[in-house]
């Protein structure tokens, strides 16, 4: 459901935090062979760099791929720039005409694919740059965060964080460049078959919504082996992804599920009863696991709020609009008698809720809260993509008889998704959270 609350902060926090950004890294459009376009990043990574200027740049350019051309420089920035370059779906490559080294490599495993020619890109042990008049305990719980960060991020990245072992081997002052069957090993670059995320996948928001009305139970006696692995085919069979889901993120709760699950239908409840307790098992398992999402790796909040608005898309293509704002407002509930494409739809969205919640757990991310200068950092993404505060406004104030309610949702979401670095993270775990609990 839509909360007023993240539209009350985005139109709120910008009285108390005027904002303001510096940019050194240099971004632009440049042509490699073939005349194919791609976007460049120049220079070294600092901690003060604003990243919005690599915002603009790819929405002026057709580019698909980045390219990089710097010796390194901030870790933590490198890591946002590469989070950013996973968010709005970019490519990235390296030639050996140009340089990638050290922080660097960070930001080109940002890359949904990644392809390099052999010794384009050096790794070594970082600089402890920032740690003078630190104690020594101090610093080396620094450098301890520090690595548990870039770890972190590489795992979410799907690259081999024991590149990182061999990085650790080199001194700061020296730089190993990686052969092909080392970029290979360690998953560096990407098979030549990993598919894209197209360029409008991180303009692809989602709208909240319950999980979706499945088979459900009564908790009951243990089912035997026998009983539950026909359960568990019966609804593979079914075409529903969110009972595989729970057993491989949430094995817990998923034994628990299935047992009650297996009540209802040893008790011979009528289908409807036992959706009924499928739907409401599925919204427990929601709120008992939503503060988790805010540890979730923003990979999977993405994939969580694009699930979530292509379900409100669905509902806005098949429903008059005040129904369709009534879905925004309410949920699920709002549809009277969902059929099997609604149900695929909640599935799905129930689905990758719970792949986000399982991935805490993996890949945790420090749990920040949003924070003013994040939502005045929305507002002015969603008033540069052509929307008006009386838009958000409208939004606040959740008047189903509103004919645009269900559009509007859709391009505050789509700003949501789009909004870059970790303001968007943070602002994304929260509503995340958000519609968890809800």
């Amino acid at each position: 459901m839509l909360n007023p609350r993240w539209i009350a902060l985005t139109l709120m926090a910008v009285l108390a935090c005027p904002g303001g950004a510096l940019a050194d890294l240099r971004f632009h459009t440049t042509t490699l062979d073939r005349d194919v376009p791609v976007l460049l990043v120049e220079g070294d990574f600092a901690s003060r760099d604003s990243l919005d200027g690599f915002v603009s740049a790819f929405r002026r350019s057709s580019a698909s791929t980045v390219v990089f051309d710097s010796p390194g420089g901030s870790v933590t920035k490198a890591i946002e720039l590469g989070r950013l370059i996973r968010t709005l779906g970019l490519n990235t490559a390296q030639v050996r005409s140009r340089e990638c080294a050290s922080a660097c490599a960070l930001a080109f495993m940002g890359g949904v694919k990644r392809s390099a020619e052999p010794g384009s890109i050096g790794v070594h042990r970082s600089s402890f740059v920032g740690g003078h008049g630190l104690a020594t305990d101090d610093a080396v719980s620094v450098m301890q965060q520090v690595t548990g960060e870039v770890i972190a991020f590489m795992s979410e990245m799907g690259v081999d964080p024991v590149l990182l072992q061999l990085a650790l081997r080199y001194d700061s002052t020296d730089i190993r460049y990686l052969s092909m069957s080392e970029m290979e090993q360690y998953r560096l670059v990407t098979g030549t078959s990993a598919p894209a995320e197209p360029r409008t996948a991180s303009r692809n928001p989602a709208k909240p919504t319950v999980a979706p009305p499945l088979p459900a139970a009564k908790p009951a006696r243990p089912m035997d082996a026998a009983s539950l692995a026909a359960l568990e085919q019966g609804l593979k069979d079914a075409g529903f992804d969110i009972f595989e889901a729970l057993k491989e993120e949430l094995p817990d709760i998923y034994d628990r599920f299935m047992g009650e699950i297996g009540g209802v239908i040893e008790g011979r409840a009528t289908q409807e009863q036992a959706s009924r307790r499928g739907f409401e098992l599925m919204v427990r398992v929601r709120r008992d696991n939503a503060e988790r999402l805010l540890a979730a790796p923003d990979d999977a909040l993405l994939q969580m709020l694009r699930s979530q608005i292509t379900l409100l898309s669905l509902v806005e293509s098949r429903e008059t609009p005040r129904k369709c704002a009534e879905f925004a407002i309410a949920g699920a509930e709002a549809i009277d008698e969902p059929d099997r494409l609604y149900r695929i739809a909640f599935d799905e969205a129930a689905t990758t809720l719970v792949r986000a919640i399982g991935a805490s757990s993996r890949w945790p991310r420090p749990v920040s809260a949003a924070r003013d200068e994040d939502w005045v950092a929305l507002r002015e993404l969603y008033l540069e993509r052509g929307g008006t505060d009386e838009e958000l406004q409208s939004l606040a104030e959740l008047d189903p008889g509103n004919p645009r309610l269900c559009e509007t949702s859709v391009e505050f979401y789509e700003a949501v998704m789009a909004l870059p670095g970790p303001p968007g993270r943070r602002i994304r775990a929260e509503i995340a959270r958000d519609i968890a609990a809800s």
